[in-house]
């Protein structure tokens, strides 16, 4: 089966198993709805954000740009997965590409991270959650939180929006995260 990183799609090699894999990929998910499209996207904004899963994708690292009026920028250089190819056996293998994930107009930045008693690697992304806030009538904006799988952790803050692009074609890997010699291959 096929698991496509905008909408879960089966094709019939173990019909049985795909039937109840379905169920548990969706979970994983946390139920959000899937297009085909993304594979032949490159750039994603907040607008997509219903149709995106960040989950199991790796932070090799993240920079703050400071922007007009106390607000900035966060970005988040990812592994972005944009396809899990699941067989019947359970075994997976992962489109990914490098990406920057950069948030709009960021205030209130909390980070929060514990790699005590760890071996450092790269964060991975539980899920990335939006709530809607009101500031004023005028200006509203969302509280945005990044769950960590690991290490334990979340960073949280309020920012207008984001775009997400990828830096280079995607490859297929046994690994939900990229080497670093396969981060370095050049932009598209």
């Amino acid at each position: 089966m096929v698991f496509a990183a905008n909408r879960l799609t089966v094709r019939a090699r173990a019909t049985k198993v795909a039937m109840r894999s379905t169920a548990r990929q969706k979970q994983v998910f946390y139920g959000k709805t899937r297009s085909v499209d993304i594979m032949t996207m490159t750039k994603w904004t907040d607008a997509d954000f219903e149709r995106l899963s960040w989950h199991d994708n790796h932070v090799h690292g993240f920079a703050i740009r400071e922007g007009e009026y106390g607000a900035g920028q966060l970005v988040l250089d990812i592994d972005y997965i944009l396809e899990w190819l699941c067989e019947a056996d359970k075994t997976c293998r992962f489109m990914l590409a490098p990406a920057d994930l950069v948030f709009q107009e960021v205030t209130n930045l909390k980070i929060r991270v514990d790699y005590k008693g760890m071996a450092m690697g790269p964060l991975s992304i539980g899920e990335i959650r939006r709530e809607r806030t009101k500031l004023t009538k005028q200006f509203g904006r969302y509280r945005w939180t990044i769950v960590f799988n690991f290490p334990e952790g979340k960073i949280v803050f309020l920012a207008s929006g984001f775009v997400q692009e990828l830096r280079a074609a995607p490859v297929e890997s046994s690994r939900q995260c990229l080497t670093w010699q396969e981060r370095r291959r050049t932009r598209r």
